[in-house]
């Protein structure tokens, strides 16, 4: 996370799938720190299901450690001190975008690569265990058996990953494997035959090892073919990138000569813009004619008849069919041949001679196809690494990326189509490979035989004076194919060219208005955006100086509103001493009393005090009475109670005993009772 902080990208990935916000940078910036921090959530979602929540429902002290926790898994820098930690917690949970969008810059750029991190973390981080179960025995063969369990899913999933990087289809790997067994078969099937007819045959295994070294060559020597196309690729593209940087190197010190004249500066610029320019009018047209012409193709491809399982299923079906009549048909020439004796060579020579050329124009269709895909591959490669070099970094738009996606789509169906072509060719190729080895084969009895008829006849060398023309005939055949093929494609390309360059022209003239008009909209768009600068800064200081004021009105007058409170209260205050000061002085004069036995307030103050003096004096005479006498009215107290108590306790005791002799004594004899006198209770027995 040390890179600077790009949210141009930011906005491009959030818009991207599978996010797909539809933000712009004015909108991504007017976003709340609670919003900010929600998007940041939910990218961790799309990581990893368990962050699918919405922050504003979740407190702050589970929400922090779970993302800090998840930052972590996802090894994003994260400060290791405690206190800094804290804070960068408290910073990210308050939508801090100094924080949140350095995290969102990262994960965008490594979505791929983190959801594959973020799964395999939930089964391969370590399980936290208190201290005191560390050392259990039982804990420790459980953390043992985790760690194979980890270690297996470890070695699993890397076989998933490889497997998923191999990129073949099940389905077609199915049908290969299929095919592959039937074709077993029929070699098997085959090979039995043979063994048995020519199991009498005098030097067949000399010449099985000679035709079985010959293949091995030929399948060598492609490989070798294969590899020197590879290598001249690579040393093709490393020398123009070689000569760019030679280029650039040399411009580079030409430049930082310090003798170099403003003029020779000024023409290095110029020569290095004519040079963009010119790529910009060449190879981009080139490019999007090129890119056209490939989606076009695709497109017509794509809308004709798909093939299915059974067009497939029937296909192998007519192979195999075809097979097994061109099987038969060998074995009824060659039982034709055995009957008709010489009369064989011919045939002989006539199935080889097709044979080799079959093989032939087919190998040289391959190596011709090879070096044209080689060729297109390092011209696009280049062409596109200038378009790069020239465009520098872009986003994709959403209208592109569907674009794309069809094209990705269109291709993979072009890839599979080709795919089976190449099966089918393989098979028809070990079909040839074989017959010709059968038919070398018997080339070899042939032409032994042919040489001693050439020798008796009397025009020994006959057949390879007329091998040796028909293959100069064949190699000039050949070369005029290939001059024909060549001056064909060069016409076409021009022909290419030249369409591509009138077809370009109006939509360059286009794009130069259209650069000028942007230049223009650019221009008036950066004198409005400095004007209106200029009047939000003029504005924002004179409504910072109208606040100021305000304030120091408001506070000015809750001032004298407080002033004028206090004032109003002194004044009714006084107010009402001086009406109490008036009344007290009419009363005086006789003119009137202020209760009907109290004339004047003063008297009325005087009896006041009179009333609490006394009240007051009494009070204090009880108080020392109280104080004098309380201890000996507590023990008194004290003695009354436990009297009470003990009476009690005899009464009830009186009272269960007579009960009892009363139920013993019956009717007539003596009891006790208890009689009230004078209000007191008297026991008498009788």
């Amino acid at each position: 996370m040390a890179e600077p902080v790009n949210v141009q990208k930011i906005v491009a990935g959030l818009n991207a799938p599978p996010f797909e916000k539809k933000l712009s940078l004015v909108t991504f910036d007017e976003l709340s720190p609670s919003e900010l921090l929600q998007l940041l959530n939910d990218v961790f979602a799309h990581l990893d299901e368990a962050h699918k929540i919405d922050v504003r429902d979740e407190p702050p002290e589970i929400g922090g450690p779970r993302m800090l926790q998840f930052l972590k898994v996802l090894k994003v820098s994260v400060p290791s001190d405690p206190d800094s930690q804290a804070a960068f917690q408290s910073a990210l949970l308050a939508g801090d975008r100094g924080r949140v969008y350095p995290v969102l810059q990262y994960v965008l750029d490594r979505l791929d690569i983190l959801k594959k991190r973020a799964y395999v973390a939930k089964f391969l981080l370590p399980v936290p265990i208190p201290p005191e179960y560390v050392h259990d025995e039982t804990t420790q063969t459980l953390l043992e058996q985790l760690g194979d369990l980890q270690e297996e899913f470890r070695e699993t999933h890397k076989a998933l990953d490889a497997m998923r990087a191999d990129g073949s289809d099940p389905a077609e790997l199915k049908r290969e494997i299929s095919q592959l067994e039937s074709e077993r078969r029929q070699l098997l099937e085959r090979i039995e035959g043979l063994k048995k007819k020519t199991g009498s045959l005098s030097g067949f295994a000399a010449i099985f090892e000679a035709t079985s070294n010959l293949r091995k060559e030929q399948e060598e020597e492609a490989k070798l073919a294969d590899r020197l196309a590879d290598q001249r690729a690579a040393l093709a593209e490393a020398e123009v990138l070689h000569r760019a940087a030679a280029r650039r190197l040399a411009e580079a010190r030409a430049k930082s000569r310090a003798d170099a004249s403003a003029s020779e500066l000024v023409a290095a610029a110029r020569r290095e813009e004519e040079e963009h320019r010119g790529l910009l009018d060449r190879v981009l047209p080139e490019a999007m004619e090129s890119r056209r012409a490939t989606l076009a193709r695709l497109q017509d491809k794509l809308s004709g008849p798909r093939r299915g399982m059974d067009d497939v299923a029937s296909l192998q079906a007519s192979v195999r069919d075809a097979d097994a009549r061109l099987a038969a048909t060998i074995e009824h020439l060659a039982e034709k041949e055995r009957a008709a004796g010489e009369s064989k060579l011919g045939l002989f020579r006539q199935q080889s001679l097709l044979v080799s050329r079959k093989l032939q124009s087919k190998a040289v269709e391959v190596e011709r196809a090879k070096r044209a895909v080689e060729e297109a591959s390092a011209e696009v490669e280049r062409r596109e690494a200038r378009l790069a070099e020239m465009a520098g970094a872009r986003h994709m738009r959403k209208e592109d990326f569907v674009a794309y996606a069809a094209s990705v789509r269109a291709k993979l169906q072009q890839i599979k189509r080709l795919k089976a072509e190449q099966a089918t060719m393989r098979a028809e190729t070990a079909v040839l490979g074989r017959t010709e080895q059968l038919l070398k084969g018997r080339a070899g009895n042939v032409d032994e035989l042919l040489a001693k008829l050439e020798e008796r006849r009397g025009v020994a060398g006959y057949t390879l004076v007329e091998s040796a023309i028909d293959k100069v005939s064949g190699q000039k055949a050949r070369v005029d194919a290939t001059k024909g093929a060549m001056l064909e494609e060069i016409s076409r390309l021009v022909r290419d060219i030249k369409a591509q360059v009138q077809s370009m022209s109006p939509i360059l003239a286009e794009l130069r208005k259209v650069r000028t008009e942007f230049a223009d909209v650019e221009g008036a768009h950066k004198k409005a955006k400095a004007r209106f600068a200029t009047e939000a800064a003029g504005f924002t200081a004179r409504r910072a100086r109208l606040e100021k004021e305000a304030d120091t009105y408001q506070a000015d007058a809750i001032g004298t509103e407080q002033q004028y409170q206090q004032l109003v209260t002194l004044i009714s205050v006084a107010d009402m001493r001086l009406e109490r000061a008036e009344s007290e002085r009419s009363f005086r004069a006789g003119d009137g009393q202020l209760l009907r036995d109290i004339e004047t307030h003063e008297r009325l103050l005087h009896e006041t005090f009179e009333r609490q003096d006394k009240l007051h004096s009494v009070l204090t005479g009880r108080q020392r009475e109280i104080q004098e006498f309380s201890t000996e009215h507590a023990a008194q107290r004290r003695h009354f109670d436990a009297m009470v108590k003990l009476l009690g306790a005899k009464a009830a005791a009186m009272r269960d005993e007579a009960a009892a002799e009363a139920a013993q004594a019956g009717a007539g004899g003596a009891g006790i009772g208890m009689t009230e006198v004078g209000g007191a209770n008297v026991m008498t027995i009788e």
